[in-house]
C-alpha cells in the first residue's frame, strides 16, 4: 500500500517567533455617556476657579477643572461608579489582581486647548491608569498614544532601517476609541499625546491604588 504525502509538506514552517510580556490596554464604552457628560459639563460651569498649567514639566495648554481628586466631588458620584466598573471589568481580562475594593488614588478633569500637548509619562505606586474621554472628536483632537519603554541601556542594540513595521519594532502605537470610552492601561506604560490642533478636548484621568 502506497501513501502519498502532501505536496505542500516542504512548506511547513521551521521557525517560530513568540511575543512575550504583552501589555494589556482596555477599552470600556460608557453606555450612559450622554447623561454623564451633561453632569460633568454642569459641574464645570459651576466652578469659580480653575488651575492653569497644573503640570508644566510634562504638559502645556492644559486647564485643570476642580481638585486633584475630582471624582470625590459628590456631584460626580455616578461617574466614579462607572470608572470603578470599567476598572473591575478590565482587570478581569488583564492582570487579574485580587482587588476586594477598587481605590481611586487620584483623578483630574482637564481641558486641553488648541496647541496643547502631554509629553510621554508614567505613574508610580499605582496598579492601573486610565482616561475617560468626555468631549472628544477623533477627527479634530489629539489621540492618546503609547510609547515603548526604551529605558534599558541596551535598547536598541542597533537601530537599523526596517523592511516593514510590526508589533516588535513599533516605538509608539495607539488603540481605537471614541468619545465616551475609557482607556485603562498599566501605569508604567508611557502615554501622552502630541500637539492638539483644536480646543475643548475634555478628559478625566485617574490612577488606581492597590489598597
Amino acid at each position: 500500500m502506497t501513501t502519498n504525502l502532501s505536496d505542500g509538506f516542504e512548506n511547513i514552517a521551521d521557525s517560530t517567533v513568540y511575543g512575550l510580556f504583552m501589555s494589556p490596554v482596555g477599552r470600556y464604552t460608557n453606555k450612559q455617556h450622554e447623561e454623564h457628560k451633561t453632569i460633568i459639563l454642569e459641574y464645570i460651569q459651576s466652578l469659580s476657579e480653575v488651575k492653569n498649567e497644573p503640570r508644566p514639566f510634562i504638559s502645556r495648554g492644559i486647564t485643570q477643572m476642580g481638585p486633584d481628586n475630582v471624582l470625590e466631588v459628590p456631584q460626580l458620584a455616578p461617574i466614579k461608579e462607572m470608572i470603578i466598573d470599567a476598572v473591575t471589568k478590565t482587570n478581569a481580562s488583564a492582570f487579574q489582581y485580587n482587588l476586594p475594593e477598587i481605590v481611586i488614588a487620584d483623578s483630574y478633569l482637564e481641558l486641553a486647548d488648541k496647541q496643547s500637548m502631554y509629553a510621554p509619562h508614567e505613574h508610580s505606586n499605582v496598579i492601573y491608569s486610565g482616561t475617560y474621554f468626555i468631549n472628544f472628536d477623533i477627527t479634530k483632537h489629539a489621540l492618546l498614544k503609547f510609547r515603548r519603554n526604551t529605558a534599558s541601556p541596551h535598547y536598541p542594540i542597533f537601530q537599523l532601517t526596517h523592511t516593514a513595521q510590526n508589533a516588535f519594532n513599533q516605538l509608539d502605537c495607539e488603540v481605537p476609541y471614541n468619545e465616551g470610552d475609557v482607556i485603562i492601561h498599566p501605569p508604567n506604560l508611557q502615554h501622552g499625546y502630541e500637539q492638539n490642533l483644536n480646543p475643548n478636548r475634555i478628559s478625566l484621568s485617574f490612577n488606581i491604588a492597590p489598597f
